[in-house]
């Protein structure tokens, strides 16, 4: 392994840890309960120190993965140098190997993404190819057209075998398969995942720490905010979790076309998600505008 892939691995890893380390240090009891499996609250599998100790441990392995991707791309970064495609949104890299130009992008496992972000990875490779016209994927075709753009998905991690024509690109490499194609090692995968295992040997110590030192802050603002005795808690954290209904919601106009809210001032609404809208069912929506001399039906 090059010194510098090294030095990237041991830098992204050190970055992450302390990502993680702070993230921690950030959470809010609020925070933690949003999204919080209360049928096992209901159930009775578990209690309310189990579950925030348990919601934590989960926070830190989907963080942990999160940053994982980070790490990967500085190491893709250090092996291919940093050019890419001006203006190239959703790929990591422009790769040249041997007659063959890739366009890559870069994924942590198999499991990525939904049918939307499957199509937006289609069109981000489309767009970015100068050939607009899909690849015809067979070992065949490509050896016969050198030089040809080809959409390579790189999957970090897994044991998936080589696939050619994939849903959203030419071409899915995997794990060692994919390493071996960056740099040129068929163990070089082996080497990866050792010296991000040895980069930062004190962490995991640091992290038991951090996290039970996290699990008791969280548990004083819990009994801050919430009743001591069981079933007050699990009933004041199911309101919490799930209590949502307002005299504005719209439900209130489906189930009656007469209703009408308090009066008053109404108080502002809160946003579900970022780019998140809401449009109130008891209004009609506002015609479009016609421009003078058009008529309806007319355009």
């Amino acid at each position: 392994m090059q010194a510098k892939v090294r030095r990237a691995i041991q830098c992204a890893v050190r970055l992450t840890n302390e990502s993680e380390i702070a993230a921690l240090d950030a959470m809010t009891i609020d925070e933690l309960l949003s999204g919080a499996d209360i049928y096992f609250l209901a159930r009775r599998v578990v209690d309310v120190p189990a579950m925030i100790r348990l919601r934590l441990r989960s926070f830190t392995f989907k963080s942990a993965e999160t940053k994982m991707g980070g790490t990967f791309e500085s190491v893709v970064s250090a092996i291919c140098g940093r050019k890419n495609k001006k203006g190239d949104k959703g790929l990591n890299k422009d790769v040249v190997r041997s007659i063959f130009r890739f366009l890559l992008s870069l994924k942590s496992g198999s499991k990525w993404g939904n049918a939307q972000s499957t199509e937006q990875q289609q069109a981000d490779f489309v767009s970015a190819k100068t050939d607009v016209v899909k690849v015809k994927c067979t070992i065949e075709q490509l050896l016969a057209t050198p030089q040809t753009e080809i959409a390579l998905m790189g999957i970090c991690y897994g044991k998936t075998e080589t696939k050619l024509d994939v849903k959203c690109a030419d071409i899915k490499l995997v794990g060692q398969v994919f390493w071996y194609f960056l740099a040129g090692d068929t163990e070089f995968y082996k080497e990866l995942f050792v010296e991000i295992y040895d980069a930062d040997p004190g962490f995991p110590q640091l992290l038991e720490s951090k996290l039970e030192e996290t699990f008791n802050r969280l548990l004083t603002e819990f009994y801050a905010q919430f009743p001591r005795e069981k079933r007050a808690a699990f009933m004041a954290v199911v309101e919490h979790t799930c209590g949502n209904l307002t005299p504005y919601d719209p439900v209130h106009y489906l189930l009656d076309p007469t209703y009408e809210p308090p009066a008053g001032p109404k108080p502002k609404r809160q946003r579900t998600g970022k780019g998140s809208k809401r449009r109130r069912l008891s209004k009609a929506p506002k015609p479009k505008r016609r421009r003078a001399g058009e008529t309806r039906g007319s355009g």
